[in-house]
């Protein structure tokens, strides 16, 4: 109403999108019969040498062009978007007072010209052609992307051309920070005549795992003075048991040594904090994450061995990961002795950079300290890049030599393999081919479990301190473990001991052995190998496409086998399925899973400690 009452010589008023005024609605072409509406503010002469800005707001499925109508008549701000918000706190005080609509002084549409998206397809004016039909419209991220890229084609090459050499940014906020890296990239690898000059997000969603529940938010509300200190302490201590992953998050925030309030754990630490806090974030996924797909050998049981080696100092978790090329090929990351897995992620980029150009990369890292498992070292190369991946990690020494040895020569040894397959829709599946496994017969982690509740272990996965064998999980400890398949295995702990320590210059695994002090069960500074393979320049012919089709061809014949199998009553599977299948349950579950009530009160107890 206020729109319609004003005259059209009125000066633009936040809020206000009219017909006669300078918003504009510009139908554009995208994929699969959908089709998005756009609303820029219409071009004035001087503006047309401006940058072109899209804003997309968060939200999924939540139309854009409401997020304008930021205010109603007499009544307070519900929601200002981001383009009329850039300094809008006095603006939205006085309409708070006033009520109505004012002229906003800051609005971005006097530096760019600035447009938004009614996406995905289906959401506001847009439509889905499918679903006019009497079908379905899903959208993915991905496709979410796809259309877009091709809708800004459209725009720049048939609607504005005027506009097509001007510099184009894309920003938004919340989920958008999904949504805007997706659409740069499509647009870098497929719309090249777009001019993307660059991407900002704010408050953006960056992980499902660190964002899964809702302290998250309040974490964020707290520490931007949304949330009173004693409301925030209040719903801390009633939740923060509740839920694993709010447990391994909160509780990391914690091992500083209170450098930082108890109430406020996401506060800026001082300079010499023990542990920063996007260090403490990583350590929070990787914990959430292993106890969702099941892994409790290295989820909530290693919260004690995180804590006892940074607050002693011996893992750096101030430490900067350092990454340099160092060939065309090779990425080096130093991760300074602080952990592996933010050593590890912050190579990931240029790893897959390398791939892409020369069809085979390599990422060394040295200096780190590694307690998670490795399949998430790999696991997002292969569902997210569309990579063959593999990692190799070498550890203290634990593992005796096979046959015949009797004391620890070998460590763990580790090594994952992680490879995309096709979704239905074409694109690449959420849950890759991915293996994880120790060179030992046992993982160590699950020796551990089984010395704590007191079970037996099985027979050939150790040795007592005596070399004799055993089934003590204890006693198996205090002695050797064993190598898979006997001198098989002990081939493979030297293939990874060569890879992951010769090529990393770090320790081998008796030289770690020697250097641990007295009584140490943590991890010592190790190297890790991880190779990259992109089917795309790296395959005989057909690229990406054939060889999926290719893998699916035998992933395909082997569940057909496994199906039989499980008619005739018996149980086959392919690596990773029932890992996929404990993160589905605990989806279904609400993220709850089960933790023993030692362990519990051991985190808690580390929380309260100094």
């Amino acid at each position: 109403a206020s729109c319609a009452q004003s005259p059209p010589s009125r000066r633009r008023r936040s809020g206000c999108a009219r017909r006669g005024g300078r918003g504009i609605a510009a139908w554009l072409w995208a994929p699969t019969g959908t089709t998005m509406v756009w609303f820029p503010e219409r071009l004035r002469s001087r503006a047309r040498h401006h940058a072109a800005l899209l804003v997309l707001p968060g939200r999924v499925g939540r139309p854009r062009h409401a997020a304008g109508s930021a205010l109603a008549k007499r009544r307070p701000r519900q929601h200002v978007h981001p383009w009329l918000s850039a300094g809008a706190r006095a603006f939205a005080d006085q309409c708070h007072r006033q009520g109505g609509l004012m002229h906003n002084p800051y609005a971005w549409t006097k530096q760019a010209n600035v447009m938004i998206i009614e996406s995905p397809a289906g959401v506001g004016y847009s439509y889905c052609q499918a679903m006019l039909q009497g079908g379905s419209c899903i959208n993915t991220d991905k496709s979410t992307a796809a259309a877009n890229r091709a809708a800004l084609q459209d725009f720049f090459k048939n609607k504005f051309p005027e506009l097509q050499s001007n510099e184009f940014y894309i920003t938004g906020e919340s989920y958008a920070g999904v949504y805007v890296p997706t659409l740069a990239a499509e647009i870098l690898e497929n719309a090249k005549e777009i001019n993307l000059k660059g991407v900002g997000v704010g408050d953006p969603c960056t992980d499902n795992a660190a964002q899964s529940d809702s302290m998250d938010m309040m974490w964020y509300a707290h520490k931007n003075g949304f949330l009173l200190d004693a409301d925030f302490d209040l719903l801390w201590k009633t939740c923060k048991r509740r839920h694993p992953s709010i447990l391994a998050a909160g509780e990391w925030h914690r091992t500083e040594g209170r450098t930082v309030a108890a109430t406020s754990p996401l506060k800026a630490e001082p300079q010499d904090a023990r542990c920063k806090a996007a260090t403490r974030r990583f350590l929070a996924a990787n914990i959430t994450r292993a106890e969702q797909d099941g892994c409790k050998s290295h989820g909530l049981f290693r919260l004690p061995g995180y804590c006892a080696s940074l607050r002693s100092g011996k893992v750096n978790g101030a430490a900067v990961p350092e990454v340099r090329s160092i060939a065309p090929a090779c990425v080096l990351v130093d991760a300074g002795g602080g952990l592996s897995t933010p050593a590890v992620l912050s190579g990931h980029g240029m790893l897959v950079e390398k791939a892409r150009a020369n069809g085979i990369a390599a990422l060394l890292v040295t200096r780190a300290h590694h307690f998670a498992a490795l399949w998430p070292d790999v696991e997002p190369l292969a569902a997210e890049h569309g990579l063959v991946a593999m990692a190799f990690l070498n550890s203290k020494a634990f593992v005796a030599h096979a046959p015949g040895g009797r004391k620890p020569v070998y460590g763990t040894n580790p090594m994952a393999f992680a490879c995309p397959r096709r979704s239905p829709d074409g694109g690449l599946s959420e849950r890759p081919f991915v293996f994880d496994q120790a060179s030992a017969t046992m993982a160590r982690g699950d020796m551990m479990i089984a010395a704590r509740d007191g079970h037996a272990i099985p027979a050939g996965c150790a040795l007592d301190e005596h070399g004799e064998p055993t089934t003590d999980a204890a006693a198996g400890l205090r002695g050797a473990q064993l190598p898979f398949a006997g001198h098989k295995g002990t081939a493979i702990a030297l293939m990874v001991e060569i890879l992951a320590a010769s090529l990393t210059g770090d320790a081998f695994a008796h030289e770690a052995l020697a250097s641990a002090a007295p009584g140490d069960k943590g991890p010592t500074q190790h190297g890790e190998v991880i190779l990259a393979i992109d089917p795309e320049r790296c395959s005989a012919g057909g690229g990406r496409a054939a060889f999926l089709s290719r893998v699916e061809d035998l992933l395909g014949f082997v569940e057909a086998e496994a199906t039989e199998a499980e008619e005739a009553g018996h149980s086959m599977r392919l690596p990773s399925q029932r890992r996929f299948a404990a993160r589905q349950r605990t989806a279904e579950e609400e993220g709850v899973v089960e933790v023993p009530e030692a362990l519990l009160q051991e985190c808690s107890a580390l929380a309260a400690s100094d």
